[in-house]
This record gives structure tokens, sequence and C-alpha cells, in this order.
């Protein structure tokens, strides 16, 4: 009798569970990396280790995430469609992707030592990212250029570390930090 009844009771709950919805985030706070989009409505960011995103003019956060890894770093697309992002779900933090409004995340980098997003070019078809690589001794994060298109291979910006990486209006430069600490 008791099995039944705890099979019951069992069952009971999962339908109640199973048919609740998300729960409502109430008032956000602490949220952080910030990434305006390209129109200026809307405003991506992470908070509590997934990316939301909420008009600029006011109203309700949406979560564009909900994975039990860490999603951080939103850059939108220069057009605006894509969003990219740091996370942890493929144990270092890599590089994806996923429509602005949300959905599937493609994986961009696949290292071993991960890469975090720095920035993403004006045309959209490269990334700049930072990260370790396979050097002896002194291991500073480099400056590593990312083909989204995956028509060429990641290249080295150059040997040194570097950070805080911008490009130029145009595409064709780059304003780093060379000998910086980030301290936050």
């Amino acid at each position: 009798m008791i099995p039944r009844l705890a099979l019951a009771l069992m069952t009971l709950l999962t339908a109640v569970v199973a048919g609740q919805t998300a729960p409502d985030p109430g008032e956000i706070t602490m949220a952080s990396w910030p990434s305006l989009s390209p129109d200026g409505k809307t405003i991506a960011f992470e908070w509590r280790d997934d990316l939301w995103s909420a008009p600029v003019a006011g109203g309700m956060a949406e979560r564009l995430t909900a994975h039990p890894a860490r999603d951080s770093f939103p850059v939108y697309a220069p057009d605006g469609k894509t969003i990219y992002f740091c996370s942890t779900r493929a144990g270092f933090l890599q590089l994806f992707s996923m429509p602005a409004g949300g959905g599937p995340a493609t994986q961009h980098t696949f290292h071993s030592e991960g890469a975090s997003l720095e920035d993403i070019t004006p045309d959209g078809t490269r990334a700049l990212v930072r990260g370790l690589r396979d050097e002896p001794g002194f291991r500073p994060e480099r400056l590593i250029e990312i083909d989204l298109r995956r028509e060429t291979p990641e290249t080295y910006l150059f040997n040194e570390k570097g950070q805080s990486a911008r490009y130029s209006p145009d595409g064709k430069q780059v304003l780093f930090c060379r000998e910086c600490e980030q301290l936050y």
C-alpha cells in the first residue's frame, strides 16, 4: 500500500512541478557585463551566470540562456541579430553565439586553454579573443583573432600579453593594453 501511495505522490508532484513556469526573477541587482544593441534599444547583460536582455526604455528582463554552466560577457554583433558570449559549457571558457532573442548556442572556439571574448569586427566576420596558448614558462594571455566563418585558423596578433582590446571602426587596427592588470 505504501509503495503505491509513494508512487502516486511522486507522480502528482512531478505533474505539478512540470506545469510550473520559470520563476519571476524579481528585482535584478548587481547585473554585470552590459552590452548595448546597435540600435540602442536593448541591453544584454549577465546575471546569476546566465544572459538576460531588457529594453533600455524599461520593462521586464528576458532570460536568454538557462544553462548550468556560466554564460557571460555578451557582445552584440554589429547587425544586432546575434549575441556573442563566453561560456564554461565545454569546460574552460569558450566563445559561443546565439540569436539575439535567445535560442541554440553555437561554439566558435575549442582550445583546451579556453578563450575570453574581447571584441567583434565591425563587419561581424572575426572575433578578437584573449587566451592562454601552448607556450612554456611565462604564460600571458595573448590576443587571438578568430574567423567566425571558420574559413581560416585562429591567428596570434603578436606573441606578447594583451587585453582590453577593441577593433578600430574600420576593423583594420586593434587598440589594446599591453603591460596592464585588469583588477575588476
